[in-house]
């Protein structure tokens, strides 16, 4: 019977031990003792220490402790048995103390080889590493949103993005940093995937960064399912330079338009106010220029003629202004230095101007109306806030300005 039991435990898979409290071995079989390396009659009485890597070594002297302190359920574990100099193998083990009478008084133990398993769990952890480099260092950014909105991965070129580190994200509504339309068509968009509708992938949204700064968005987003949990995973670029230059593109061709039936106006209006009133429509169809607006003085300095174009009721409380013989902050500096007036920060600098806080995303360009020594009046328009400080831009309204001035100076010779 006995021989029968050896066969059957030669026959197995796995390694099968049988230790002595000191772990010495008393037992082995075929398939552990060629993981030993050595004859079953050669690994009889050694210790298994003998076997085993300084680190397993230590595994085991935990392991005697915690029998010694009475643990005696079966343990699953990690060992590394050295094979020579070079060769390291890692098995897993499970052993089990033989207690008699409430004393240990050896050990089962039984152990497979896992080098594969190790082999592919490293090959893992390699693919899993290559793809989080990957993943962290793309020129998107990549982000994971739950079913409440809330960031749950985010990477580093998002952070970047929002100008926020990854702690101070994980964990945020996603659509506290998108602007109100955003966070609607955000929104929307999203219950419609939920429910299995058709919606573009693709769209473009605007954040609003913590220090105020709006940046343009272009987002891939696509709903994943797992385990009952629903997931929105998405790649977002950052496409606030490409539509500047766009917008850059749109705007001067308008305001060429623009200048362009300024000057046919020109050749045609022989009134000054007539001049005025249709140069500043001029100016502001198709969307040339957001808003314009011209006064003219007399000789004694005072109000002669306004005209406006784009600004309606909002105009009102600045003519009555200039009808009181004063002027707002940039007709001031116009009117004492000349050339191209830009106000770069209106709400620390524009005081009291009725116009203030209108439309904040257009700055006003400002400048005289004057030809040779005479000074006729006042150009303003308004430009959008990302083009103030456009050189183009600040060279096509000086040349309008140059043009209107140059017709109230022929109107008048005439």
């Amino acid at each position: 019977m006995e021989d029968l039991y050896r066969r059957l435990l030669d026959s197995t898979g796995e390694m099968v031990l049988l230790l002595d409290p000191e772990n010495k071995i008393e037992y082995i079989n075929l398939i552990g003792a060629a993981l030993l390396g050595v004859d079953s009659s050669e690994a009889k009485g050694r210790n298994l220490m003998d076997f085993l890597t300084l680190p397993s070594q230590a595994q085991v002297l935990r392991i005697k402790q915690l029998r010694d302190a009475g643990h005696i359920e079966p343990l699953t574990y990690q060992l590394t048995i050295k094979k020579g100099i070079t060769i390291k193998l890692p098995v897993e083990v499970r052993s089990l103390p033989i207690v008699e009478d409430g004393e240990i008084k050896g050990y089962l133990m039984t152990a497979r080889d896992i080098t594969n398993l190790k082999r592919m769990e490293k090959s893992s952890i390699e693919t899993l590493e290559k793809y989080r480099s990957i993943v962290e260092n793309s020129h998107e950014g990549i982000i994971i949103v739950g079913e409440d909105y809330r960031f749950e991965y985010v990477n580093k070129e998002f952070c970047r993005m929002i100008g926020l580190p990854e702690k101070e994200i994980i964990g945020e509504d996603f659509r506290r940093f998108l602007d109100r339309e955003a966070r609607k068509l955000v929104s929307d968009r999203y219950r419609k995937r939920r429910n299995g509708e058709r919606v573009p992938s693709r769209y473009e949204v605007n954040m609003i960064r913590p220090d105020g700064e709006k940046r343009r968005l272009e987002i891939s987003a696509t709903i994943v399912k797992n385990k009952g949990e629903v997931k929105t995973h998405a790649q977002l670029i950052d496409v606030t330079e490409r539509e500047m230059a766009k917008e850059r593109a749109e705007h001067l061709f308008r305001a060429l338009r623009a200048i362009r039936n300024v000057n046919q106006l020109i050749t045609r209006e022989k009134n000054p106010e007539g001049l005025i009133g249709k140069a500043c429509e001029t100016l502001t169809q198709n969307r040339g220029y957001a808003g314009a607006w011209i006064v003219l003085f007399d000789e004694n300095g005072g109000l002669k003629s306004t005209a406006e174009s784009g600004l309606g009721k909002a105009f009102v409380p600045l003519k009555e202004m200039f009808e009181r013989g004063e002027i707002n902050e940039c007709a001031r500096r116009a009117m004492e230095k000349g050339g191209l007036v830009v106000v770069d920060n209106p709400s620390e600098e524009c005081g009291e101007c009725p116009l203030l806080g209108k439309d904040k995303n257009h700055r006003a360009f400002t400048t005289r109306l004057e030809y040779g020594e005479k000074i006729y009046g006042l150009l303003s328009v308004g430009v959008p806030a990302s083009l103030a400080g456009d050189k183009d831009e600040h060279s096509l309204f000086m040349e309008v300005a140059g043009d209107i001035s140059f017709a109230l100076h022929d109107i008048e010779m005439e």
